[in-house]
């Protein structure tokens, strides 16, 4: 039975899609059966995953597996251990519903096909947003190293809250992660360390600081060819060592 993990802040640009890609292939690449679902109309994620425009994908996207509640049909594999249920422009559609359980119903016929099911969540606290955090078991909140993204991140939390409260009362949240962090500046340490003020334990201890290395590996996927891309890769290494054991502690 899959682990579903969102990937969320209704702030865009702070890291959301990075984040979720290298998971999801470095879990992959350990041979953990992965499905990303791309939630985002813009599909950062789908062309990431794919290397290829998200509208070579119009017709077969996220959007046709909700309106059929079936994801079978639709799913992209990248390679044998991750796949991908893509997304583009039409997805905006999907904001006309009101229902928060179409995302929860759709994934139901492969739960059992995969061990991680990543939602990269929109910039936004919509109905994409709602159904991501009803179907999900954990929440990973981005926390971008920026006054903005700060004060988002109670917004989103409360949020996670009110879903918790009246839709889904299993949701758990697996921790704030601090990203593109600037460690030469100290407005940057400043709102990390209130972070951790603020939210204790919720914050990862593990740090995302900005790496340019990583933006390139939206353009050919994650790689470990060069001491650059290693160096750039190991602290989500860390990252992902310390959120599996977050799910699995919390989960039993």
């Amino acid at each position: 039975m899959a682990t579903i993990l969102s990937f969320g802040n209704q702030k865009g640009g702070c890291g959301k899609t990075t984040t979720t890609c290298v998971t999801a292939e470095l879990l992959a690449n350990k041979g953990n059966r992965i499905l990303v679902v791309d939630l985002d109309h813009q599909g950062n994620s789908t062309f990431w995953l794919s290397q290829q425009s998200p509208y070579n994908f119009t017709g077969k996207t996220v959007y046709h597996a909700l309106q059929e509640r079936n994801p079978l049909p639709y799913i992209y594999k990248t390679s044998d251990y991750l796949h991908l249920l893509p997304a583009e422009d039409e997805l905006e559609e999907f904001d006309r519903e009101t229902d928060y359980y179409i995302l929860k119903q759709t994934l139901a016929p492969v739960m059992n096909d995969y061990d991680y099911i990543f939602l990269d969540l929109p910039p936004s606290t919509g109905i994409r947003t709602r159904n991501g955090l009803t179907a999900s078991d954990f929440v990973v909140v981005l926390l971008q190293s920026d006054p903005l993204c700060f004060e988002a991140l109670e917004r989103f939390l409360r949020l996670m809250q009110t879903i918790r409260d009246d839709y889904n009362h299993s949701l758990d949240i697996a921790g704030i992660l601090p990203t593109m962090l600037d460690p030469r500046a100290s407005a940057d340490r400043q709102i990390i360390d209130e972070a951790r003020e603020d939210y204790d334990d919720w914050v990862f201890t593990t740090e995302i600081k900005r790496k340019t290395r990583l933006k390139e590996f939206s353009i050919g996927g994650v790689q470990e060819r060069y001491t650059e891309d290693r160096m750039a890769l190991r602290p989500y290494k860390s990252f992902v060592e310390e959120l599996l054991g977050r799910v699995t502690t919390q989960k039993v």
